[in-house]
């Protein structure tokens, strides 16, 4: 049992066990014969750490990304000027128009497809339901940017805009 008097014991035994192959994470994984693992993963996330993994013939466990586009809707948040333009550099995208968000994160959701990506992952903390036209999100979008505060309504319709868009995006390429 685990006790002051046997802590350096059991200690120096689980590191033995964990320095052996069968008990680093890719051992681990292939004696409990897992077949598959998804990551989570930023759409500005380079994936180059999968590209390297599917190369590696030596580790047949699947290892694919998820896709979390939650900083690229949450308006609201402090970060989302910097992560616009870390969204625009990695898609060669220049963000100035919803029209241009819908084209970088297109870009983005390409590149995680080319990678095996067919799952997406949402933290909606409230789901909300605002409509807005292309010219009032256009507005948001580049009040925003500007630095503006913008009130709930706004963020609801950024956020249902966002959604939807990338909804009809999953849809179409056939994910969840």
């Amino acid at each position: 049992l685990l006790s002051p008097s046997t802590a350096d014991e059991i200690w120096n035994e689980c590191n033995e066990l964990l320095a052996q192959d069968n008990f680093s994470a890719r051992g681990i994984m292939q004696q409990m014969n897992v077949k598959m693992v998804g990551t989570t993963d930023d759409p500005i996330d380079s994936l180059e750490h999968h590209a390297e993994i599917a190369k590696d013939g030596s580790f047949t466990i699947k290892v694919l990304p998820s896709w979390r586009p939650d900083k690229a809707f949450n308006i609201e948040q402090a970060t989302f000027n910097d992560y616009m333009a870390k969204l625009g550099e990695v898609s060669d995208t220049d963000i100035r128009r919803f029209a241009d968000l819908q084209t970088a994160l297109t870009k983005r959701l390409d590149h995680f497809a080319a990678h095996g990506c067919k799952v997406s992952d949402h933290a909606l903390d409230v789901v909300m339901f605002a409509e807005a036209n292309e010219a009032e999100l256009d507005s948001i979008l580049a009040r925003r940017l500007a630095g503006e505060t913008l009130s709930e309504h706004e963020v609801a319709q950024f956020k249902t805009a966002v959604l939807v868009f990338l909804g009809a995006e999953y849809a179409r390429r056939g994910w969840v």
